[in-house]
């Protein structure tokens, strides 16, 4: 859910509402400490742009407000705000379309995968669930960005979870 919600804020999906995006990175990075983890290197590295971004978009005391206000909030409000503000938006016809061909295209233990990445669970994390190696965790990832044409394992459980798949 962690890396679903950075996904989200990186593509910007407050469109033109950085404070909202600016929410997501804190509930993302509350949902993660919670958790004990930390963004993979490449995912941090993307946040932490993505921040000063929005930093320089809101000004340092209103992105510091949003961001403080992203991290009080609990998982289940930051869903339930999701489909608020996306007035059904987040699950439209193309990306239902597109999550039915997915889950005909991508093989069952590709989608434990995504559902797990989805999770904010790392590659060891995953390998433990799964009881596979962090090796056939890493191929059933990138086999899962190739099928799906995306960049980034954010990406994927942000496009997950926006097209209802996981």
């Amino acid at each position: 859910m962690a890396y679903a919600l950075i996904g989200l804020a990186l593509a910007g999906h407050g469109g033109a509402d950085p404070a909202w995006s600016a929410r997501l990175h804190g509930a993302a990075d509350q949902a993660l400490a919670d958790l004990g983890h930390a963004l993979e290197p490449l995912e941090g590295r993307l946040a932490d742009l993505d921040r000063q971004r929005l930093r320089a978009a809101l000004g340092d005391a209103a992105f510091d407000a949003e961001y403080a206000a992203g991290r009080t909030l609990d998982l289940a409000h930051v869903l339930a705000a999701l489909r608020a503000k996306g007035s059904g938006a987040l699950v439209n016809e193309r990306d239902a379309a597109v999550s039915g061909e997915a889950a005909s295209v991508l093989t069952p233990r590709e989608l434990d995968v995504l559902t797990l990445v989805a999770q904010g669970l790392s590659n060891p994390d995953i390998a433990r669930r799964l009881v596979l190696s962090e090796h056939t965790v890493h191929r059933h990832l990138a086999n899962i960005l190739r099928k799906l044409g995306l960049s980034s394992r954010a990406a994927a459980a942000a496009w997950g979870v926006r097209t209802g798949l996981v």
